[in-house]
C-alpha cells in the first residue's frame, strides 16, 4: 500500500492510500476415501482511507475502511455446487487502538 498523510502529526491525521496483495487460500476436502486439496490464488487491488484520533501521549485510536477489488476470480466448486467464490469487490472497515512508539 502506498498512501499520503493529510494531515500530519495533528489531533486527527487522515491517510488515504491504494496499493495491492497477493495470497493464496487452501481448502482441503475429503468425503468417503477421496481427498482433495485446492489452492486459490488471490490478487487483489486495495483503496482505503484512514483516520487516526490521538486520545493522550502515545496512544491513539484507527477508523480505516476501503475495498478490495478482484483481479482473479477463484470459483471452487463440488458436484457443481459453489463452495467459496471471491466477488469482485469487498468492502473492509477496522477499528482499533494504536500505540506511538517515539
Amino acid at each position: 500500500m502506498f498512501g499520503y498523510v493529510f494531515m500530519p502529526e495533528q489531533v486527527v491525521e487522515l491517510t488515504a492510500s491504494a496499493g495491492f496483495s497477493v495470497g493464496f487460500s487452501i481448502f482441503r476436502a475429503s468425503q468417503d476415501s477421496r481427498h482433495i486439496t485446492e489452492v486459490l490464488f488471490d490478487p487483489l487491488g486495495q483503496v482505503a482511507l484512514r483516520a487516526v484520533f490521538r486520545v493522550y501521549g502515545p496512544l491513539a485510536l484507527y477508523v480505516d475502511g476501503g475495498a478490495a477489488f478482484v483481479f482473479v476470480q477463484d470459483v471452487l466448486r463440488d458436484a457443481s455446487h459453489t463452495i467459496y467464490r471471491q466477488d469482485w469487490v469487498m468492502p473492509f472497515f477496522d477499528i482499533g487502538v494504536q500505540f506511538w512508539f517515539v
